[in-house]
């Protein structure tokens, strides 16, 4: 976790997306113990993630004609400032989007949130992340600014609150989880009291293979099965 978190070369640009496997493993963990699954999507994380002081200053030159959300004092500063002839600029105090670094900035914020929270991560996937509890564990897998978690119901409340009390959230997408970046979910009560959780791409497979039938048409070449073992021969 060190490496990754705190010994991060400057080159390097990294955000973290869980795996389908550590998806699967929360949708295992639901289902074992009859818990809910659930998910959230944050609003502009990028902007909820304050710039630390070894990242260094950075500024932004927005154009003369950019006047909202800037004071009056502000207003006159920039006129001060073109009419001397120099370039205005605006000092950043929360990351950008378009920055290069800017995945890497929310990343430290938010592990650093649940590390605060008691949160540890796991072994097998540095964007899994659980917490132990007397009566179970919360576990939450992190793909950027969206998280799906599960765990006995008064815990899992109790994070999402923590999460809302720290970050503007989508509401429209909070709540028992049916889509999670293009993966469907389908959970079903059994007889016997077990559940059971479906998982299926078949919406996201129909996008991409709209796309491209769109641009490839008259080019495609059926096959009578998705795949072979030496593909990279079929594509030549």
């Amino acid at each position: 976790r060190d490496r990754w978190l705190n010994k991060v070369p400057d080159w390097t640009v990294w955000s973290p997306t869980s795996s389908m496997m550590a998806m699967r493993f929360v949708c295992a963990q639901a289902a074992i113990h009859a818990q809910e699954l659930e998910s959230i999507d944050l609003r502009s994380a990028y902007l909820q993630a304050p710039l630390e002081k070894e990242e260094g200053e950075w500024y932004v030159l927005l154009d003369s004609n950019t006047q909202s959300g800037l004071t009056k004092e502000e207003l006159q500063k920039r006129k001060d400032i073109e009419a001397d002839g120099g370039v205005p600029v605006h000092r950043l105090h929360t990351s950008l989007y378009g920055r290069t670094k800017s995945g890497t900035t929310w990343v430290k914020n938010f592990l650093k949130f649940l590390e605060s929270h008691g949160f540890k991560s796991s072994g097998f996937d540095h964007a899994l992340w659980y917490l132990n509890i007397p009566n179970g564990k919360v576990w939450v897998a992190v793909y950027v600014d969206d998280m799906l978690a599960t765990g006995p119901v008064k815990e899992l409340r109790d994070f999402w609150t923590l999460v809302r009390a720290n970050y503007s959230v989508k509401e429209s997408s909070a709540g028992p989880t049916r889509k999670f970046i293009g993966v469907e979910f389908d959970k079903a009560h059994l007889p016997d009291r077990s559940v059971e959780i479906n998982l299926s791409l078949k919406d996201y497979t129909k996008r991409i293979c709209a796309r491209f039938l769109k641009h490839f048409a008259g080019h495609l070449r059926p096959k009578s099965a998705p795949s072979t073992l030496n593909l990279f021969e079929d594509l030549m």
